[in-house]
């Protein structure tokens, strides 16, 4: 599972924040974890949230 590590918004469940900082949960321990923002296309084993919407799978 993938998720806001902080959500600073207005309300603590708005999906709103201003730290881009990822909280991933359920993998095995020494697991390899990717990243796409871009609906499965390109692959990363980092993410960097950029100013506006971000989508992760």
């Amino acid at each position: 599972m993938v998720a806001l590590a902080h959500d600073s918004g207005a309300s603590g469940s708005d999906g709103i924040t201003n730290v881009g900082t990822l909280a991933v949960s359920g993998a095995e321990t020494g697991a390899t974890l990717s990243y796409s923002t871009d609906g499965g296309t390109t692959w990363n084993s980092s993410f960097s949230a950029v100013e506006g919407g971000n989508n992760v799978i």
